[in-house]
């Protein structure tokens, strides 16, 4: 039977990596079981320090994601969208994936209008967003509702059951024209 021991090797295994052993001592030898145990020794010292490591970079990343989030709390907050953090980011995720699929108001909408006055439906139905008032900005409620024509976008912050991870529903409802907080009653009054 054969017992491992260190490769010449000893700078890779001092970086953190995977140590290579190598199988050329007999158990018959009596310094087999000092090297053994001084091998056995090296490994934990080798996994305690590569344990110190990644405590040590989850601890920095830690730091930086707690520096990044008050920067962006603070650019939410001169944007007037006071809030959650990470909901403030899954909704604005959600509308650069989904901001280019907004028609024109301007685009003939002949199929519609033909099927409203095919079955005599006279009725248009429009929706405009507002912005957050200044109450809500108080209570620290953040922009929930997204608006790309024609469909309005309510997005739902909610909790995983585990109580800490966070995600959004995104209930999408279509109507003949939907406005954001920027269009006038002007605009919805063209239409």
């Amino acid at each position: 039977l054969t017992m491992p021991r260190w490769n010449e090797n000893h700078a890779a295994a001092a970086s953190l990596s995977a140590c290579t052993i190598t199988t050329t001592t007999t158990m018959n030898n009596p310094s087999t079981n000092t090297n053994s145990t001084m091998l056995a020794k090296d490994q934990t010292r080798l996994r305690i320090e590569k344990m110190e490591a990644e405590r040590h970079l989850r601890r920095q990343r830690t730091r930086e994601l707690r520096v990044s989030r008050a920067a962006e709390e603070k650019r939410n907050l001169s944007k007037g969208n006071p809030g959650d953090v990470d909901f403030i980011g899954l909704v604005h995720q959600w509308r650069e994936e989904y901001g280019g699929v907004a028609c024109s108001h301007d685009d003939p909408q002949e199929e519609e209008e033909a099927e409203r006055s095919k079955h005599g439906d006279k009725i248009c139905v429009c929706v405009r967003k507002r912005p957050l008032n200044s109450k809500e900005r108080k209570k620290k409620e953040h922009d929930a509702v997204t608006c790309l024509h024609p469909t309005a976008t309510v997005h739902t912050a909610k909790l995983r059951v585990d109580g800490y991870s966070k995600y959004c529903d995104h209930n999408s409802f279509k109507f003949d024209h939907a406005f954001d907080e920027e269009s006038s009653t002007e605009d919805v009054y063209l239409y």
